[in-house]
């Protein structure tokens, strides 16, 4: 079996979680449990579907938006691959999309917090050295948290799970949860909870499911969607991607600086195209964005 189908199987991975929160009201509400200060009665799913990123592939969303009874918003998921900075700005990205939801939706800024929470299997990260690290914001001169934050973030590193002693044995149920995807033998050990139990049980049909063969699926086209994309760069600069790519820079340049001057983009490389829409948010000048990219 080849290592994709590997972790599409596996206990630990995302997929498996995806589905563990699609199919599972006691996991959410356990979730929303641990991240709130009031008793939740009840959970919703708000958004754990596909959604298009263009025209020929479609990208499974593996985490999974869901509202308690006071509606307030969680964004859940598991990641196995390393958390690096591109990483950090997806999570931050989506929670500040889902803030910009709920204040469309009010028709005013008067919104709840998101509550984000990411379990991490991977090798800790760099300087996070518990279990458990909360992101924030706050003044980092004098180390003042902005009370009630828009955006908070949880990352709990499932490899760091020794700080709890496991010696003496978890005390609280959600504890007791994530000790499951500490590795991937520990759900094949006896469980002591009920919930623990149904998750176990919820594995052994996820293996059975639909949902399975369409993760398949969606594994098989992005292999198929990635060596299209490395075979048109190994030809040179592929003219579709690089129209793409140009639409997005121009639109991007349109909505930020309002200025419709794009025929020195026209002349630009797959590169440079690349770079404008990477900077294109970082604060510089329409003249200085120009500069940058044509040095």
């Amino acid at each position: 079996m080849n290592k994709e189908n590997t972790s599409i199987i596996s206990f630990c991975s995302d997929y498996f979680f995806h589905y563990l929160l699609q199919n599972c009201n006691d996991v959410r509400t356990l979730i929303a449990q641990h991240l709130s200060d009031y008793p939740i009665e009840y959970t919703h799913i708000e958004n754990s579907e596909e959604y298009p990123i263009n025209q020929k592939l479609k990208k499974m969303i593996l985490d999974v938006v869901f509202t308690d009874q006071l509606g307030h918003l969680y964004n859940v998921e598991m990641q196995n691959q390393t958390i690096t900075r591109n990483v950090l700005i997806r999570f931050i990205s989506y929670a500040a999309k889902l803030l910009e939801r709920e204040i469309k939706r009010g028709g005013d800024y008067n919104v709840s917090s998101v509550k984000c929470l990411v379990i991490y299997t991977g090798t800790p990260i760099k300087n996070f050295e518990h279990f458990t690290h909360h992101l924030e914001f706050m003044d980092s001169d004098y180390c003042i948290k902005i009370d009630e934050g828009p955006i908070c973030i949880e990352i709990i590193q499932t490899q760091r799970m020794e700080e709890l002693n496991m010696e003496v044995g978890f005390k609280k149920q959600f504890e007791q949860f994530i000790y499951l995807f500490e590795n991937e033998e520990n759900h094949k050990k006896e469980q002591l909870t009920p919930l623990n139990k149904k998750v176990v049980k919820l594995y052994e049909d996820y293996l059975n499911s639909d949902q399975l063969l369409a993760y398949y699926q969606y594994e098989r086209d992005q292999r198929v969607f990635n060596t299209a994309i490395h075979d048109a760069k190994n030809e040179g600069i592929n003219e579709g991607i690089k129209k793409a790519k140009l639409e997005n820079a121009k639109t991007l340049i349109s909505n930020i600086y309002h200025i419709d001057d794009f025929e020195w983009l026209d002349n630009c490389t797959l590169e440079q195209l690349d770079k404008v829409i990477t900077i294109v948010t970082q604060s510089y000048t329409y003249q200085e964005l120009k500069k940058e990219i044509l040095k």
